[in-house]
Order: structure tokens, then C-alpha cells, then sequence
């Protein structure tokens, strides 16, 4: 899995629909290569522990959720780098676009 590319940049939403193709096929392909019969989609895969459902997770929550991790180190500033990064570029209302 990118996970140092998730963790600092936006993945295209054809980036995140390639990784979770690749997701599907290995948790639903047989070891011949066929293709095996999928008895629960996607979807209800991916879903929360908490609903009764496997741990997998859908790459866009993934991204999503490194993005904000970033997002919070920048604004709390506890780390060396962090406090470097906001010396050469504040941080300010109009850091980050709204859409």
C-alpha cells in the first residue's frame, strides 16, 4: 500500500479505484487465478468493526484520514519539522482552499 504517498498527498479518485480494485481481486480471487464468487460486496466489506464487518478499509477513507492526521500536526506544531515547515510557510485562514 502508498502509505508514505497517501499520508502527504491527495490520491485522484482513479488512483483510489485502482488500489481498491487491486484490494478486491486479491481478497476475492482464488489461488488458480480464477476469479471466486463474491458472496458480499465491496461495500459491506469495508464497513466499520463495529457493524459486524472485516477490518478492510475503502483507500479514499485511508487517504483521507493520513490527510487529516497531517493537518493536525501542522496546526499543533509539537515536532521539529512541524516548526520548521511553519517558518517557511505560515499557516494562515486562507492556507488551506475551501471547495
Amino acid at each position: 500500500m502508498p502509505a508514505h504517498t497517501m499520508s502527504w498527498f491527495q490520491l485522484s479518485k482513479e488512483t483510489n479505484h485502482q488500489i481498491d480494485m487491486i484490494s478486491k481481486d486479491f481478497f476475492w480471487k482464488k489461488s488458480n487465478g480464477n476469479t471466486g464468487l463474491s458472496m458480499v460486496s465491496w461495500d459491506k466489506v469495508c464497513r466499520p468493526k463495529k457493524a459486524g464487518r472485516l477490518v478492510l478499509r475503502k483507500i479514499e477513507a485511508v487517504n483521507s484520514a493520513f490527510l487529516s492526521k497531517l493537518t493536525q500536526k501542522l496546526f499543533d506544531g509539537q515536532s521539529l519539522w512541524v516548526e520548521q515547515m511553519q517558518g517557511k510557510y505560515p499557516i494562515d485562514e486562507n492556507f488551506f482552499p475551501r471547495n
